[in-house]
């Protein structure tokens, strides 16, 4: 009797035996519980190391030990900063398998940004200012890279850049890298005012002894905005030949190096070519171009390609057979790349090639070839650049729109309820007429109540005090001075109605640094040099237009008067700031 009274009891002290085994094998071989005593700086890295992976690597039964793990240190750290990095690893978990691997499912980039801004709140909650930040970078290349949500998307960075001033890299090792990523956005958008401000940050705060590489990249953007929008070369060079100074990192593949290497040169080769050392650039390009062939990169090989062939059409490199040869492998390289807005600079090669060896049909194919290529890709970014103006509009008058809508819901409920009373036909035919009033009425009201919104707009004093109050940092005493300056030379002295005025021009001017000029204006209002000296300009185009004694100025010269120096910047920034084209504001002005 006693021995079988015992026999559970032996079988339950193996049992859990067994499990203790397990639970211990267990965790000792999680990852994550060697961080739970530690700051987020002394294990950042390898969390985004294991979030990058899980990402893009990992396979299902992987992921799935891996969110075993963190929920397990989550649970044993039992803390507010644990349980918001599960949640943030879950979030990546669900959108990787759930949205990629499981074809409809419902949980997609906006159920992810639904969920990053719960994320947010119980960090805001939880007082955990990292966090914040973090959760807004992911909430910015959510919304720039799936959603399309530009205007959200710069609005978050413009949060961010605040936020990352009162943050040390120290304290919060992925500083960096949203910098990067705000300075890729701007960028593209060719605001590259801002994104060169941001990069200098970057290479003033790295420390060359980190593994996260961040300098080849941000050195060769720099090189492109001295080359591309300042026009200096000797800078840009310098910027490419810093890449080439770097020490290796620990971490760096011997492709990675190369890779890095061959970009520099033949950027630098460009240059050359530019001014005319072109068996230099040669050298340089061939190098770059045979060292991306070998690492696969079609896309940079393709570029290099181009330029050697376009160097040899060139009267004093005439060289028709290399020329020859390197288009077809420019044109080999095209086939095993997805970037058809780089065939344009090919396809002009190639007319200039036939143009040379008396081929006219070929040369007028290609250079219409290139003309269309080149109008896409203008297209593509024109497409962008208004589709952040128009989200922008739409988040600055929702609001509104939404109580005029609602009072028109009101009026056609009224009218509606009036009609009814009727007979059946006269209802049908007057709730059509109706419709269509209203339809009418709402375009034209909205047409004339933007146009009123822009005349009072432009009347209204864009003052430094008026901009303190609306930021939570108060605007030093140098930056107010420094501002008022500003103003008292491109306002009231109107010089921003002189088309070519640039940053440079104003820095000199007051003679002072241009980098502290542009950060200056960016922190006294709010947007670069160059947004705020077409603000200005479009104040003016508005108040002009407002003036009955201007009515028979064209829109060309409204424009030219204002400081614009071709219609289309001008149609673009009009449409940005007001919402409506010049036309349209004209013709729903009060007369």
């Amino acid at each position: 009797m006693n021995k079988h009274r015992n026999m559970p009891i032996c079988k339950r002290l193996i049992l859990i035996i067994i499990l203790s085994v397990i639970v211990q094998g267990m965790t000792g071989s999680n990852p994550f519980l060697p961080m739970l005593k530690k700051n987020y700086r002394q294990y950042a890295k390898q969390l985004i190391t294991y979030r990058t992976q899980l990402d893009f690597t990992m396979e299902q039964s992987e992921a799935d030990t891996l969110m075993a793990q963190i929920n397990e240190a989550a649970r044993i750290a039992g803390t507010s900063q644990w349980k918001l990095e599960a949640q943030l690893m879950h979030i990546t978990y669900k959108f990787r398998y759930k949205t990629r691997h499981q074809p409809g499912n419902r949980y997609n980039a906006d159920s992810v940004a639904i969920d990053f801004e719960k994320l947010e709140q119980n960090a805001i909650n939880a007082a955990d200012t990292l966090m914040q930040i973090r959760v807004k970078r992911e909430l910015m290349n959510l919304n720039y890279h799936f959603i399309k949500n530009y205007a959200q998307a710069f609005d978050i960075a413009n949060q961010l850049y605040t936020d990352l001033n009162h943050v040390d890299a120290q304290e919060l090792p992925d500083k960096l890298l949203i910098y990067t990523d705000m300075a890729s956005m701007y960028y593209h958008f060719r605001d590259y005012d801002q994104a060169e401000d941001i990069l200098l940050q970057i290479v003033e705060q790295v420390n060359h002894t980190d593994t996260l590489n961040l300098l080849p990249n941000t050195y060769n953007t720099l090189g492109l905005i001295q080359s591309k929008h300042h026009n200096n070369p000797g800078e840009a060079e310098k910027q490419f030949r810093n890449i080439l100074a770097l020490p290796p990192q620990g971490n760096e593949s011997p492709q990675h190096i190369e890779a890095w290497e061959a970009i520099a040169r033949g950027n630098i080769a460009q240059l050359y070519a530019r001014q005319g050392r072109h068996q230099e650039a040669i050298k340089l390009a061939t190098f770059a171009c045979e060292t991306m062939q070998r690492l696969n990169d079609y896309s940079f090989a393709q570029d290099m390609a181009t330029l050697v062939a376009s160097i040899c059409l060139k009267p004093d490199a005439k060289n028709l057979q290399m020329a020859h040869q390197y288009i077809e492998k420019a044109r080999n390289y095209a086939r095993k790349t997805y970037l058809n807005s780089q065939k344009q600079e090919l396809f002009s090669v190639m007319a200039r090639y036939y143009t040379l060896t008396a081929n006219t049909n070929q040369a007028i194919a290609y250079a219409d070839s290139a003309e269309e290529a080149r109008n896409q890709y203008n297209r593509q970014y024109n497409t962008l650049v208004l589709t952040r103006a128009e989200q922008r509009l739409h988040q600055k008058d929702h609001e509104a729109q939404q109580l005029q809508l609602k009072a028109q819901q009101t009026r056609a409920t009224w009218l509606q309820h009036l009609i009814n009373t009727a007979a059946l036909a006269l209802a049908i035919i007057g709730t059509l007429l109706i419709a269509l009033a209203i339809l009418y009425r709402r375009k034209h009201i909205a047409y004339r109540h933007l146009a009123q919104k822009a005349q009072n707009w432009a009347k209204q004093q864009n003052t430094i005090e008026n901009k303190e109050k609306e930021t939570e940092n108060a605007l030093s005493t140098e930056e107010i001075e420094l501002m008022q300056r500003v103003a008292q030379l491109v306002e009231k002295e109107r010089i921003f109605t002189q088309p070519e005025l640039t940053l440079i021009d104003l820095a000199n001017r007051l003679e002072i640094n241009r980098t502290y000029l542009s950060a200056a204006i960016n922190h006294c209002t709010g947007q670069s040099f160059s947004n705020y000296l077409a603000q200005l300009r479009v104040r003016e185009a508005v108040r002009i237009m407002s003036d009955p004694q201007n009515a028979k100025l064209t829109i060309d010269s409204v424009a030219f008067n204002a400081g614009f120096s071709d219609r289309h910047n001008f149609y673009r920034a009009f449409k940005r700031e007001t919402g409506l084209s010049p036309t349209a504001f004209r013709n729903n002005i009060d007369k």
